[in-house]
């Protein structure tokens, strides 16, 4: 989908956030940057202006600890980041693997309200993003109403067909997985939900194949004009079984990527009422 006058803008967002969000409990005297992944986040804004939304869990399930545990004494600080950095619902949790693949509405409606009730709380509404992306990419469509009734209306996935079933593609068929696929978004209009896709998972691919895929969109037409790049948090923890010690390099080559070919940064929010 696109409109009359091209408007070439990107997001970045990154899943499964927990981690960082209990550091800065745990140790964070002053600021919330005095952690060094979110540290990693505000200097990429200042090298490139990126706007980055983190889609989050309640709770840790290695420690049992809970973003209700969160402090509000940087609440102002969150809310001055605003602009630029987003938290947003992700999931109750790491585990189960696609836990809302088949949940019906009051189970979504629960854990969204658990998470949206915790980031106004210690981070503002200003914090708060209209757009996610659901764990795993998996919902029914009474799910994805309860997200709607809960304050989203645009849902970003994989949109792929792997092994003959839709992948990263909530409650759509094959066939409505493939053409979302094969373009920048899509609206339910029944449901009232923009689909978009996420063009690049940066932790799925090499450093060395970064600009490469980055071009590659950029020739597709239909698809090039909103940029959606994600990376899940874990992949840049030496503690994690799948630690990718390039994350951070690979987001920076992204980033200025996609500053050079004149792309503007800007969240869902700054250009959603065009469609």
């Amino acid at each position: 989908m696109s409109h009359a006058a091209y408007d070439p803008r990107c997001r970045i967002s990154v899943d499964d956030t927990i981690w960082c969000l209990r550091d800065v409990a745990l140790h964070a005297k002053e600021s919330i940057f005095e952690n060094g992944f979110l540290r990693f986040w505000k200097d990429l804004h200042e090298d490139y202006g990126a706007q980055v939304q983190f889609n989050i869990y309640y709770e840790d399930l290695d420690t049992g600890w809970t973003i209700a545990e969160m402090p509000d004494r940087f609440r102002a600080e969150w809310q001055a980041c605003s602009e630029w950095l987003r938290l947003t619902f992700h999931a109750r949790a790491d585990r189960p693997n696609a836990p809302y693949a088949s949940a019906d509405y009051a189970t979504v409606d629960r854990d969204m309200r658990m998470v949206t009730e915790q980031i106004v709380r210690f981070a503002g509404e200003s914090s708060l993003s209209s757009m996610t992306t659901i764990h795993w990419g998996a919902a029914t469509r009474e799910g994805c109403r309860a997200l709607r009734d809960n304050g989203i209306d645009a849902l970003a996935g994989y949109f792929e067909i792997h092994d003959g079933k839709p992948y990263v593609a909530y409650y759509h068929d094959v066939e409505r997985t493939a053409y979302i696929g094969s373009r920048d978004m899509w609206r339910d209009d029944e449901a009232g939900l923009l689909f978009v896709k996420l063009d690049l998972v940066l932790n799925l691919i090499t450093l060395s194949d970064v600009i490469p895929r980055l071009e590659e969109i950029s020739r597709r037409a239909d698809e090039s004009e909103v940029l959606e790049l994600m990376i899940h948090e874990q992949f840049f923890y030496p503690r994690y079984c799948s630690y990718q010690p390039d994350a951070a390099q690979k987001v920076v080559e992204a980033a200025r990527w996609a500053r050079e070919r004149g792309y503007r940064w800007a969240f869902y929010e700054e250009w959603r009422a065009e469609y």
